[in-house]
Order: C-alpha cells, then sequence, then structure tokens
C-alpha cells in the first residue's frame, strides 16, 4: 500500500505464521522418536528446525521429517525474494525471474546426471541427493508463481481470448506433466506450477465464477486456514496408527492430521496471528 517493503516487519509475520507451530510439530516428533514409533533423529531434527532439510542427503533421511524440504526451500525463497524485490526495478526483476525458471528447468534435466567431482566410484549427485528437493531446481516452481505475480502487479492482465482457455491450458499441462516421457518426465514440477499458477490468474480475474463461489464454501475456507497443521502432520499419522497398508490406514490418518490441525489452528496458530497486526 505505501509502496515500500519493510523487511522487519515482512520477517516478523513470516515468523509468527510459520514458527510458533512449527515449534510445537518439531517437539511432538521428538517425542514420537523417542518413543520409538517413527524414526527421528536428533540431526533430522535439528536440520529440519533450520529450514535446510532439502539439503538433507537420502542416507540421512527420516520418514516423519521428509516433507519438511518443501517448508525449507519456501523459507530460503522468503530470505532472498524481498531483497532482490527492493533492489531491483521492475524489468530487471522480470528478467531475473524468468532467468532463474529457465536454469532451474536446466537444473531438472542435468542435476541427476552429474557426477560428483570428489567421489572415487563416480556416484551422480541423484544417488546422493533428492534432487527435485535441492533448493535449485525446487525454487523454480515458486518463481512461476512470483513471475505471475509481479506480472499482475504492475497491470499486466491477460486478455478476454486467453482467459477463456486458461482452465483448459492448466489441465493439459498438469496432465501433460502426470505422462511426460523419459528425461521430460523431470520438468514435471514445473509443467505444474505453470499450470497452478494459470488456474490462479483465471480465478484472480474471474470472481464471479461457480468455482470462487465453490471455493468461498465456509467448509473450505476453513480447511485453508488449517492447512499448514495438515501439511505438518500429515506424514506422521499417514505413516503410523492402526491398520496395515494403505487403504486402512488412511482413514485413521486423514482424521489424525485434521484433528491435529484443527487444534493447532484453534490453540496456538490463531491466537499467534493475532500479533501480525502489529507488524502490518
Amino acid at each position: 500500500r505505501s509502496g515500500t517493503i519493510s523487511l522487519r516487519r515482512f520477517y516478523a509475520r513470516r515468523f509468527l505464521r510459520l514458527t510458533p507451530p512449527f515449534v510445537v510439530f518439531i517437539l511432538f516428533t521428538w517425542a514420537l522418536a523417542e518413543a520409538g514409533i517413527i524414526k527421528a533423529r536428533p540431526l533430522g531434527l535439528v536440520v529440519s528446525f533450520l529450514y535446510l532439510y532439502d539439503f538433507m542427503p537420502k542416507t540421512h533421511l527420516d520418514a516423519g521429517l521428509s516433507h519438511t524440504w518443501s517448508l525449507a526451500v519456501e523459507e530460503q525463497f522468503y530470505l532472498i525474494w524481498p531483497l532482490l524485490a527492493m533492489s531491483f526495478s521492475r524489468s530487471r526483476l522480470l528478467v531475473t525471474s524468468a532467468l532463474v525458471i529457465v536454469v532451474c528447468g536446466v537444473a531438472y534435466l542435468v542435476f541427476p546426471d552429474l557426477v560428483i567431482p570428489f567421489s572415487s566410484h563416480q556416484t551422480r549427485l541423484a544417488q546422493l541427493f533428492h534432487v527435485p528437493h535441492l533448493f535449485v531446481p525446487a525454487v523454480g516452481a515458486i518463481m512461476v508463481g512470483a513471475l505471475a505475480g509481479i506480472l499482475r502487479a504492475h497491470g499486466t492482465v491477460p486478455g478476454e481470448r486467453l482467459l477463456r482457455w486458461m482452465p483448459l491450458l492448466f489441465a493439459l499441462l498438469y496432465g501433460a506433466s502426470l505422462w511426460m516421457p523419459g528425461p521430460l518426465l523431470r520438468f514435471t514440477p514445473l509443467f505444474q506450477a505453470v499450470g497452478v499458477a494459470l488456474l490462479l490468474v483465471w480465478i484472480v480475474e474471474r470472481q464471479r465464477t461457480p468455482l470462487v463461489r465453490v471455493l468461498e464454501f465456509r467448509p473450505l475456507a476453513y480447511l485453508g486456514k488449517i492447512s499448514y497443521g495438515i501439511y505438518l502432520y500429515h506424514v506422521i499419522f499417514m505413516s503410523t496408527g492402526p491398520g496395515h497398508g494403505l487403504v486402512p490406514r488412511f482413514p485413521y490418518g486423514l482424521l489424525a492430521s485434521l484433528a491435529f490441525a484443527v487444534v493447532s489452528y484453534e490453540f496456538l496458530e490463531r491466537r499467534v496471528l493475532r500479533y501480525k497486526d502489529r507488524f502490518r
């Protein structure tokens, strides 16, 4: 609104939104690990808490923490992005964003086959790390959304004809990403990110459509509010609990994830979020 960015306020809001629930999740995971219910080593807990799990080697991954790589990528992005937004002009920011997306696309293709220089057994990068989870190339998907946001913020709105086709383009891109052959399958995250970005632009520009009314349905809106808790706890509860195999375990894990997400939101997140207004 003011045309300026306060990094202090921005990072304070990010801290209030993410860190308190994340601390509780880390402590809960540690308690389950101590009880022998899940596998989560101290190193993994520390690395996850520091938002660095995207750099964790395959040999050190713990099931209960494995999903926190995406939270790490997001936080690393938000450490860098505001600085770029403050330092670059609009044109340079657009070019930089597009260049990062291209670099990440190349990384998706090339990184898995890179040979580690100090390896005596011709070890490839993909043997040590989940390459799609590394900051580069994973940040490319976030940059797609950032690029769409920059364009819209500066008045670049798709024409009426293109808007009509955006839902179909989303379906084609997302569908194609699931069926791409061979090496092209490595581009799946970028194809999906472009498709989702197109759909989001269409939703923003088409506020009177039935889809928007469905998304505004109270239960769905509330699901969005508790989505962070669902993200944090779903891996733990989908991989533990009663039942054997995915099908019998699924309903219990889903219900437990939702229950913990509701408790997290109602008794922790909502109360902490009240302080965000102090940093607007």
